[in-house]
């Protein structure tokens, strides 16, 4: 999408330095950095080509094409694949458009690893992302034993789709004849497979097990102890999603808490934490399950989960309170009612299981995004539209102008008549209900036209007869809630391109006062910058802070309608 390559433009541009043009009077750091965005703006452009070709329309030599190639398949940006073409094998590179719009975050991965492992471990993520030589300490090790680092292999240069191919191809080597589309689905099904147990194999790569050293006669009366250590043979990097899980996790409980109160907020992550070390993807259906005993057990005795909640039962008096495990079963059952569908109950035997469903959650969430951003721009009116689209399915104008008045306008009694009459499939008078109605047939039209254009709604032709004449022909509008949240994604992805480039116009404009803000004296003394100098910087801080919020408003929203 255009949007998205010019957002991973800028992103290039932020993270790998100014755009400048090649002379002599160019410091070599900064003709490097020219180089490979202009590589890298040619991969986005064009897509998968040999290096030949890059240094072509990058107007580089190969040389230099294939420095930047290095550095950018060391960030994990570029991929390249080996092609057979003839007699020869030619490598073509490409990058990766997930891969730069996951660079958004590094901000939130290397805030978050100081919370999670400490000073060390945001330091580690920081020498990482920076390809710096790393120590291997505490934090580091932790930090592999939990997969937040990942070791490098020589097939992560490699794009997903290119290994299947491969994988396939090594497959249908093996047959005599050519397959028939029954032994092409089981091998596609064996190479899924094969993909899926590598990626959730409980086996860390890069780490390595040893038997600790025991004084006198200890090993004698007690079991050897086992110790991990990070094999120093590996590289590594950031493993985005094993963040992108944690990132959901915390969501889901801060929606939670906001939708129902703190100690729901406590169980939810309990849950979650206890399941965390066996997710693997954001795309799970569900999280493993749980029994409220083993929640009990979980939660620190110092939190009092009595004061969020109400016991309408009679076995609780002043005397005899509930126990914690009592508490938590009534919350399991309050986030499993809930509308939202946080939890629910996958096994009836005994106390019962419970798990988290990310799969109802998922869509919850996105239509809440939705229906926000709707009201926002095009009002309450149009989002009241697409809410009864999406629950009474494909309707005309006249019927979505009627149930508006139904459902606002009228008793709830007679709302209560319509919707059984619509269940039905009963003809409705329109006429004594378009005197009532709060959207007339013209602004009713004109929001629906808007939000067509805009791609929230669709129309569905069902004509009368085969000639398909306008005359006789119902139009249906519906909403596809799926292009909906597409639509919605792109418009984020240019709100943020817009927002870099206004950081960084702001930045360019007020160039020659930060250079003097910079310099040692004036850090030192800031009494040299005159009064309007000190009032334009703290006019420039203040914007450039309130664009990153809007960045971070905007990744929050980006991280539920792509991660989640």
């Amino acid at each position: 999408m255009a949007f998205t390559q010019r957002l991973c433009r800028e992103i290039i541009k932020d993270h790998f330095g100014p755009i400048v043009e090649r002379s002599s009077r160019i410091s070599p750091s900064f003709a490097h950095n020219s180089f490979l965005q202009k590589v890298a703006n040619v991969l986005l452009n064009k897509g998968r080509l040999p290096c030949g070709a890059i240094a072509l329309f990058a107007k580089l030599t190969q040389k230099q094409v294939r420095e930047c190639l290095v550095v950018l398949i060391q960030h994990n940006i570029a991929y390249y694949a080996e092609i057979a073409e003839r007699s020869r094998i030619v490598v073509y590179y490409e990058v990766s458009e997930e891969e730069i719009l996951l660079r958004i975050r590094l901000g939130a991965i290397l805030r978050y690893s100081g919370e999670w492992f400490g000073k060390e471990g945001a330091l580690v993520a920081q020498h990482i992302l920076r390809n710096e030589l790393v120590l291997f300490t505490k934090a580091f090790t932790n930090m592999v034993r939990e997969r937040f680092l990942v070791a490098v292999q020589a097939q992560d240069s490699i794009s997903a789709k290119d290994r299947a191919i491969n994988a396939e191809a090594a497959e249908l080597e093996k047959l005599l004849m050519p397959p028939t589309a029954k032994e092409l689905k089981n091998i596609r099904k064996l190479r899924d497979d094969r993909a899926d147990a590598e990626y959730h194999s409980s086996v860390v790569i890069g780490m390595k097990r040893k038997l600790a050293e025991s004084v006198g006669n200890q090993a004698k009366r007690h079991a050897p102890e086992v110790l991990e250590e990070v094999e120093e043979e590996f590289y590594f990097r950031i493993n985005n999603d094993r963040y992108n899980i944690r990132f959901r996790n915390e969501v889901i409980v801060n929606y939670a808490v906001d939708r129902i109160n703190r100690s729901a907020g406590i169980v939810t992550k309990t849950m979650l934490d206890h399941g965390e070390e066996k997710m693997r993807r954001t795309k799970e259906d569900k999280s493993p399950a749980v029994t409220a005993v083993q929640i009990s057990q979980l939660i620190p005795a110092t939190i009092n989960l009595e004061t969020d909640i109400v016991l309408e039962s009679a076995e609780f008096t002043a005397n005899s309170l509930p126990s914690k495990q009592q508490l938590v079963h009534e919350y399991l059952e309050l986030l499993q009612t809930d509308s939202a569908g946080f939890l629910r109950k996958e096994d009836e035997r005994g106390a019962g299981l419970y798990v988290v469903a990310f799969d109802k959650l998922r869509d919850h969430l996105k239509r809440k995004v939705l229906d926000s951003v709707v009201r926002e721009k095009y009002g309450s009116a149009s989002c009241r539209l697409m809410k009864i689209l999406s629950e009474k399915g494909k309707l005309d104008e006249k019927q979505v102008r009627a149930i508006i008045v139904v459902m606002v306008g009228m008793s709830y009694f007679t709302t209560i008549v319509v919707r059984m009459a619509l269940a039905t499939r009963f003809v409705i008078s329109l006429i004594c209900v378009q005197k009532l109605a709060l959207l007339p047939a013209k602004e009713t039209r004109e929001r629906l036209a808007t939000l067509g254009t805009q791609g929230y709604l669709e129309l569905q032709e069902v004509p009368k007869a085969a000639d398909r004449a306008p005359s006789r022909t119902f139009y249906l509008w519906h909403v596809p809630l799926n292009q909906c949240y597409a639509t919605l994604l792109v418009d984020l992805y240019r709100t943020l391109g817009n927002i870099r480039q206004r950081k960084r116009d702001e930045i360019s404009a007020r160039s020659r006062l930060l250079d003097k803000a910079q310099r040692q004296d004036v850090i030192e003394n800031q009494a040299l910058l005159s009064e309007e100098e000190q009032e334009h910087l703290r006019l420039l801080n203040e914007t450039i802070a309130k664009l990153d919020v809007g960045e971070l408003r905007i990744d929050g929203l980006i991280t539920i309608l792509r991660d989640i």
